[in-house]
């Protein structure tokens, strides 16, 4: 998309300076005879450090589109009146300057496409999710990104129902693989991190994915370790021969980032593999093991960290102001962006852990665009992901308004959202 937008921009620079030419009267012939040799020269795409242009990044505005809007989209099971149903959500998301789109690939260990590594999730007909949603939204000019839940799977009542299809299938049928992959923690399992053959899973469905699909990038969220209870993993802390259970499993999802994003840029070079953890850092690194500060000051963990900030500015413990701050406060590599997760899903509501400030999401308007302002602000090296995506075309008509105006904000004269190019 940033290529197609550069393309137009040094068009008109080149016009620009053939006006020039133009009217400085005839050349000589010792120029024309330049130009046209030049002219039969091939066509070479110069780069930015060529042109002597500033390498600008172009603004990203996300939005998650979770697995429970499947339904309304997918259900007719017909192909074209799910796509009229895709389009007709996406487009005023366009319109508002939505350009990137995080959809679920996989929740709960169960595939809204067809794997060769998970079961395909209850309901799946014959439309293929991905593929619409794909071509939907490259026709809208969207940006789309599989997300995947990397460890949360589902109960034992639907994984017993679970028919033989995929790698996941078969461990939770073979006993020995169930208790060497998966932990049962309350009603549902996870898969174990400090099993190999766990990264593997989760590397080669990114593979699939990419190899699949027409999309430029592979999500996960804030799936990680499930509890801190040391019976969930002992076995293997025990074999690992390491002293210090945090530490281990801290080196554990460290381990997995870094080989997802190995796999995600083996099939492509240019695509994303961006990680959304929980908004608290201290509760990130000790109840999940997300050493996040590692991920955004080192290359190769991600190349987007998107910190789930889902707070008001009155909220007790975790106020947005001094949150984002500490975020910024990171050091960051180079390689790595930042974009703020920002919650859409609050507007209006009551925030029941935001202790004094429960009730601010109802009181205050244009909450979510202020929360925006602050993200533009930082520039477009920045960014920003809303959740979710009916939650943003839920919102009233006034709050809608007040936070395309935000957003478009962050696009300059060479980056326009989608909706206006």
């Amino acid at each position: 998309m940033a290529k197609r937008r550069w393309h137009r921009v040094i068009t008109m620079l080149l016009a620009g300076v053939c006006g020039c030419l133009c009217s400085c009267g005839t050349p000589s012939a010792a120029v024309t005879e330049e130009v046209t040799t030049v002219m039969h020269l091939p066509y070479l795409e110069q780069t930015y450090a060529q042109l002597h242009l500033p390498a600008v990044q172009e603004p990203v505005v996300a939005t998650w589109l979770p697995y429970f809007l499947y339904p309304e989209l997918f259900g007719s099971g017909t192909e074209e009146q799910a796509r009229a149903a895709v389009r007709e959500m996406l487009s005023p998301a366009a319109t508002m300057g939505i350009n990137t789109v995080f959809a679920h690939a996989l929740a709960f260990g169960e595939a809204y496409y067809r794997s060769d590594y998970y079961p395909l999730a209850e309901g799946i007909g014959a439309v293929d999710y991905l593929q619409i949603l794909s071509e939907e939204c490259d026709a809208l000019g969207l940006s789309l990104h599989a997300w995947l839940n990397p460890l949360r799977l589902q109960t034992p009542a639907v994984m017993d129902a679970w028919s033989r299809q995929g790698i996941l299938t078969e461990w939770y049928g073979d006993p020995s693989r169930r208790a060497a992959y998966m932990v049962q923690v309350g009603e549902r399992y996870y898969l174990n991190p400090a099993c190999r053959e766990v990264h593997m899973l989760l590397c080669n469905a990114a593979r699939e994915l990419l190899t699949t699909y027409a999309i430029d990038g592979i999500h996960i969220d804030d799936y990680f370790y499930p509890t801190t209870e040391a019976s969930f993993d002992a076995a293997a802390f025990a074999a690992s021969g390491a002293t210090d259970l945090a530490t281990w499993r801290r080196g554990n999802i460290n381990h997995l980032l870094k080989e997802l994003y190995t796999a995600v840029h083996s099939v492509r070079q240019d695509a994303v593999f961006s990680v959304s953890p929980g908004g608290n850092l201290q509760a990130d690194l000790q109840s999940q093991y997300a050493d996040c500060a590692l991920w955004c000051s080192s290359q190769g963990y991600c190349d987007w960290l998107i910190p789930q900030l889902y707070y008001g500015y009155e909220n007790q413990t975790m106020p947005f102001a001094e949150t984002l701050a500490q975020w910024l406060a990171l050091p960051r590599d180079a390689s790595v962006r930042m974009l703020v997760g920002l919650a859409a899903y609050k507007v209006g509501a009551v925030d029941a852990f935001a202790g004094t400030g429960s009730e601010e999401w109802q009181q205050n308007q244009g909450l979510l665009a202020r929360q925006m302002q602050q993200v533009t602000a930082l520039g477009t090296q920045y960014g920003a992901a809303l959740y979710h995506l009916e939650s943003l075309l839920s919102m009233p008509k006034a709050e809608q308004i007040v936070l395309q105006q935000e957003i478009f904000t962050f696009f300059s004269d060479s980056f326009y959202p989608s909706a206006v190019s």
